[in-house]
């Protein structure tokens, strides 16, 4: 035998084995482990962007923070949840790193955390 026709031979085995496994696991809304009933919410997709842009909510979490400015900001992230935008990310003070929520719509602060204090 060719190693092509090996290698073809191989190729519908493996689509035989694998194309089975695949639909008992995710076919028919089927989910193992669910009793065979998988449980689906509709994603809800906002018609508008938010109010407030990222450099806004960078804005706010600075005013929170201060001697910080935008270039401590770490990450920050733009989500869409349960009916809004949030702005999620990080930033860096002298004496730690904090997490903050900003409110994408209004701009107002939802969540200030210290991750890590900071060792001096």
């Amino acid at each position: 035998m060719s190693r092509i026709g090996a290698r073809i031979i191989l190729c519908v085995l493996c689509l035989a084995i694998c194309v089975p496994l695949v639909m008992y696991f995710v076919g028919d809304n089927r989910v193992v482990g669910t009793g065979g009933q998988a449980q689906f919410s509709e994603l809800t997709v906002p018609d508008e962007d938010p109010i407030i842009n990222n450099l806004d909510a960078v804005k706010v979490v600075t005013s929170n923070l201060p001697g910080s400015d935008i270039g401590d900001v770490m990450e920050c992230t733009q989500t869409y949840e349960e009916g809004g935008w949030v702005y999620e990310g990080k930033i860096r003070g002298s004496q730690a790193e904090y997490a903050f929520r900003v409110d994408g719509d209004y701009g107002t602060l939802l969540k200030w955390e210290v991750v890590e204090k900071i060792k001096h």
